[in-house]
């Protein structure tokens, strides 16, 4: 019986031997094996669907808090817009409040808000009916405030502009007067209600992809970070390891 075991442990010892013999074992001393070295990448497809909100916005302006209007009224100082508003500079006219509403003498507050000029105009004259005959008014935009846009990060004029017309994009992007060296154009993204909306503005500036020019809503926010944190980090048999900056995301 122990003759059968010793056999038993010997040929298990025998294969697991052969299990640890090297692959080279025929290669002389010496010899140097070369390896072809293959990095590994972890890579994901990302594709950027295309934003289904795109269509043209209301080509006439619509008022809105903040704006500045002259109102005339038959010519008549008294009837017309009262006083001077404080803006960046000083100007003749009425300030729609956050209501939506401007104040005029002999008929008080009236609604003008997410009117344009011809329905104010229309709205104006029923108001004054009330106590003129057959009154003319005509209304015109002094100050725009009611749409703004913001431009933030790496512009070479950031900041607070305001729309006065229907604007895409790229119009909104050359407000900023160019974009500076540093700027990042891979990681810019466009913000709409604190949701990123699906451009790519690497493409539109880049590659001339005017599938991204879409139009632009008031509040928009553009920003266009900096590429100075912006590094691939390299290792192993390299010159000097460490981090590389990688401009525009390569």
């Amino acid at each position: 019986m122990k003759c059968l075991n010793y056999s038993a442990y010997f040929l298990v010892l025998l294969l697991l031997l052969a299990g640890c013999a090297s692959p080279y074992k025929d290669l002389p001393a010496g010899t140097v094996k070369s390896i072809t070295a293959s990095p590994v990448i972890e890579q994901q497809t990302v594709t950027i669907p295309v934003i289904e909100d795109n269509k043209l916005p209301e080509s006439d302006y619509l008022i809105g808090p903040g704006d500045v209007l002259l109102i005339n009224v038959n010519g008549k100082v008294e009837l017309s817009s009262p006083g001077l508003v404080s803006s960046s500079d000083t100007v003749s006219g009425s300030r729609v409040d956050e209501s939506g509403a401007v104040r005029l003498p002999l008929v008080g507050e009236v609604t003008v808000a997410g009117m344009n000029l011809t329905q104010i105009e229309s709205r104006l004259r029923q108001v004054f009916s009330r106590y003129l005959t057959d009154p003319w008014i005509v209304v015109e935009i002094a100050v725009y405030r009611s749409h703004p846009l913001y431009l933030l990060g790496q512009f070479r004029n950031a900041g607070t502009f305001y729309m006065d017309r229907p604007l895409t994009l790229l119009n909104g992007l050359a407000m900023g007067g160019g974009m500076l060296d540093t700027a990042n154009l891979r990681s810019a993204r466009l913000v709409r209600d604190g949701q990123i909306v699906p451009v790519d503005i690497y493409q539109l500036l880049r590659e001339g992809s005017m599938q991204q020019n879409v139009w632009l809503h008031a509040e928009d926010t553009i920003y266009v970070p900096d590429d100075k944190n912006q590094n691939v980090f390299v290792f192993g048999g390299v010159t000097k390891p460490g981090p590389v900056p990688m401009p525009n995301g390569r």
